[in-house]
């Protein structure tokens, strides 16, 4: 009897044992990753903005914090604290992606912009972020030339020779029929593509925004009208008379020699008159050696990127 009470106690203790083990890795699962550090390339200190870091779990948000970027590229606080982890509120193990978005500052809402700079889809915990489109094959070209006073007819009446050096237009073919010069689809959602001319004395001056290559800007500003029929039939690409109409601080016929050309990728909502220079796809020098009416290629820059690393 003695041998039997002794073996049915062994038995409801190890039972205990095993229902208790079960009960807590049922409502105690371990949590693997409850934090990160972030180091980000090619990108700039803010005045106008902050970044925002967010962790997403089945399309839901979690705010990781806002940041700066210092000097080096250091994430800092607005005191200029540099922030070595960030702490998350939620379980980084069941989240998809971790992402860096453009916020405004002050920000009225807890929400994330539209304006995506940097995602990382959560593989492991080390993780690779960059822009959510890949750009690495783009190719573009740049023409100078003046198609508002008729520069680059093949046909009479011939255009204003003296100004051939005092517009820019991404284009590859620039007499006859003009055909497009920037090898990009449509931009993605919270972005739009702008033209821009930097003179010697680094001004910029922008030849307008668009999200079709094979379409006009949304501003031709500075155009002549000597042409305009020639313009409106055959020249519907983004680039930028610079003939009337100079701001402040510019003489027009501007000669372009000797600046830069290049195209940006810029938010949009766009609060700030100057370039997003971290995302630029294109630059091209233009020196006193090149020719006007002739289609240059331009350079790619290497875009913004990023590592996380899970905690």
């Amino acid at each position: 009897m003695l041998r039997k009470t002794y073996a049915l106690a062994l038995i409801l203790s190890a039972a205990f044992l095993i229902n208790a083990s079960c009960s807590s890795d049922s409502t105690s699962p371990v949590v693997k990753y409850t934090k990160l550090s972030m180091t980000l390339t090619g990108l700039d200190s803010l005045t106008m903005e902050r970044y925002e870091a967010w962790v997403v779990t089945q399309g839901q948000y979690s705010s990781l914090g806002k940041f700066n970027l210092n000097f080096r590229g250091d994430p800092i606080d607005d005191s200029g604290n540099i922030i070595t982890e960030f702490p998350s509120s939620v379980s980084l193990d069941n989240a998809s992606h971790i992402t860096v978005t453009l916020e405004p500052n002050p920000d009225t809402d807890t929400l994330p912009s539209a304006i995506e700079l940097l995602t990382a889809d959560i593989v492991g915990d080390t993780l690779a972020l960059a822009f959510q489109v890949d750009y690495s094959g783009r190719q573009g070209n740049v023409v100078m030339i003046t198609p508002s006073d008729g520069g680059g007819r093949i046909f009479p009446p011939a255009g204003d020779p003296s100004n051939g050096f005092s517009g820019i237009w991404f284009v590859s073919k620039p007499w006859g029929e003009p055909e497009f010069g920037l090898n990009l689809l449509a931009p993605p959602s919270g972005w739009k593509y702008e033209g821009w001319y930097m003179s010697p004395a680094m001004k910029f001056i922008s030849t307008g925004k668009f999200t079709n290559v094979s379409a006009k800007d949304e501003t031709n500003a500075y155009f002549s009208n000597t042409d305009s029929a020639y313009v409106d039939s055959f020249w519907n690409f983004p680039g930028e008379d610079f003939l009337t109409n100079p701001p402040a601080g510019e003489t027009f016929p501007l000669d372009v020699r000797g600046g830069m050309a290049f195209v940006t990728l810029e938010p949009d909502p766009d609060n700030s008159p100057m370039p997003f220079t971290p995302f630029t796809l294109f630059c091209k020098s233009l020196d006193s050696t090149m020719f006007s009416n002739l289609a240059y290629r331009q350079d790619t820059p290497q875009m913004p990127f990023g590592q996380v690393i899970l905690k």
